[in-house]
């Protein structure tokens, strides 16, 4: 892979396009600056412990399941990277008070959290990246609420595999700073955020936390909202209703079940995943009995679509709709 024309130079790395769109050379800097650059000095040798370090670094968050950039490490200073865009926010992860955080709220440093804090910074020199919260980031367009969710279940993943990481070094993780990327097509990594959470009860239920006040609050207003409209009845498809607390927003729960083994094939034909990340996600969920006794109607999905179609059917007679 060869560099091409140079695409960018920051204050520690230059970007050089190569004959793939998708692809990017980083090349690593010996440049030391301070105060948004104020401050600039060399410091030779930088550059390659930068680049080294980095993708060791990124080949631990791999291995755990966390989305990098990182393709192939091409030089001691350059290394081949997927091309994005920035997410212009930089993400903040807090373990211990020290520096500005200790400065900004009046308290004085080497406070361990009990849970590490999380803060997002408007990524603009010219400003001095300001303090933004996640409405603000919304607001202004910068990320979407679906984009500020998913970096936060992944900074903390991050942080989880740092500390593990530091601490076998002998090292204590204070803080750190993320930045985050979107692929050419703008998608989100689905499979590999499952893989993340379904096989950490921990880190699913973080998810969780985060997620479901948000989803919840968002059917609420579409469910207001069409009855302002006139509608006769909205249908709120969830799969985690009952965790999500959404049973409360329901006058009748439809429950669809089925058979554990058929469960386990479709999702392996529809998702393309391995039978260990499907039994992962699997575990997660409620045993049928679970459902039928909380809910008015139950439809079995075990047959073919005709089977099911006529499920359906019965169960729209019953509603009355």
């Amino acid at each position: 892979m060869e560099k091409k024309e140079q695409l960018y130079e920051g204050k520690a790395k230059k970007v050089y396009a190569t004959e793939d769109p998708n692809l990017v050379i980083v090349s690593y800097k010996d440049d030391a600056t301070a105060f948004d650059g104020a401050k600039k000095g060399t410091i030779v040798g930088k550059g390659v412990i930068n680049n080294q370090m980095t993708n060791r670094l990124m080949a631990k968050m791999e291995k755990a399941g966390i989305p990098t950039h990182f393709v192939e490490e091409l030089s001691e200073r350059d290394t081949l990277v997927k091309k994005v865009s920035i997410v212009p926010l930089e993400v903040i992860i807090r373990n211990i008070s020290a520096g500005h955080f200790a400065s900004r709220y009046g308290v004085e440093e080497g406070i361990v959290f009990s849970e590490p804090t999380i803060e997002f910074s408007y990524k603009n020199d010219d400003l001095h990246d300001p303090l933004m919260n996640a409405y603000h980031a919304v607001a202004l367009k910068l990320a979407t609420w679906e984009e500020i969710e998913l970096i936060k279940k992944y900074a903390f993943a991050v942080n989880d595999t740092l500390k593990a990481f530091w601490s076998e070094c002998g090292v204590t993780l204070v803080d750190f700073k993320l930045e985050f990327g979107r692929l050419p097509d703008g998608t989100i990594d689905r499979r590999r955020l499952g893989a993340l959470v379904f096989a950490r009860p921990e880190q699913l239920q973080r998810l969780v936390g985060i997620t479901f006040p948000l989803i919840l609050a968002e059917c609420k207003a579409r469910m207001d909202a069409a009855e302002r409209a006139g509608c006769r009845a909205c249908i709120l498809d969830a799969p985690t209703l009952f965790e999500a607390g959404g049973d409360r927003l329901c006058d009748v729960i439809v429950s669809v079940v089925t058979p554990k083994e058929e469960r386990l094939r479709r999702i392996l034909q529809r998702d393309g995943i391995t039978p260990q990340a499907a039994a992962d996600r699997m575990k997660n969920q409620h045993e049928d009995g679970f459902y039928t006794a909380r809910s008015h109607f139950v439809i079995t999905n075990s047959s073919d679509l005709a089977h099911l179609q006529n499920e359906v059917e019965r169960c729209r007679r019953f509603l009355v709709l």
